[in-house]
């Protein structure tokens, strides 16, 4: 029978696989699994390419979606600073009318509290499932994201102080750069 061949190993075409890589056996083994490692960037790439405890096929886990949306919130938030600093701000503040410039700011405001709390929401959920609260760096970078906290308040009060703008971006680029540590990059 020279034509055996993957689908005879992984059992008939039309049926779920059976055992240790059956659909409910896989999710059994995700609800039971302990974390492993440390949940740095070499753990997570080593889980996704096969590595760790999963089997390939069930390597995308829940972790990896939280990781995600952290990383989507992060990019949300440090990215449209950049974009409101280096393109909207410049092009509208020649414009006569504030209006728009006040438009653009207060959607980016909407924007960014959303992206705040799934930043903190599923930042904590990490640090809770890969044992990292003890982490004194972590600690650092919880103190600079209430840091950038406050001075979105103080913007929010004084939006005409550019300085807090500046001091926003540089914070907020100091945290990606702690989160990069925490996650052992």
């Amino acid at each position: 029978m020279a034509c055996q061949g993957a689908g005879e190993a992984r059992g008939s075409i039309g049926h779920l696989p059976e055992g240790p890589l059956a659909p409910t056996a896989v999710a059994r083994d995700l609800d039971q699994r302990q974390p492993t490692g440390t949940g740095s960037v070499d753990d997570i790439t080593s889980e996704v390419q096969g590595g760790g405890s999963l089997p390939p096929s069930a390597a995308m886990t829940l972790w990896n979606g939280v990781l995600w949306l952290h990383l989507l919130a992060m990019g949300f938030f440090v990215g449209g600073q950049l974009m409101l600093a280096a393109v909207v701000v410049p092009v509208l503040r020649g414009a006569g009318d504030r209006g728009p410039l006040r438009a653009a700011a207060r959607r980016f405001g909407i924007g960014t509290l959303i992206a705040v709390v799934v930043s903190i929401a599923t930042g904590a959920a990490m640090a809770s499932h890969y044992h990292l609260w003890s982490d004194s760096t972590l600690h650092v970078k919880i103190g600079l994201v209430i840091v950038v906290l406050v001075l979105i308040g103080a913007h929010m009060r004084r939006p005409q102080w550019r300085l807090l703008d500046v001091a926003v971006f540089a914070v907020s680029l100091a945290i990606v750069w702690l989160g990069i540590v925490v996650a052992g990059g």
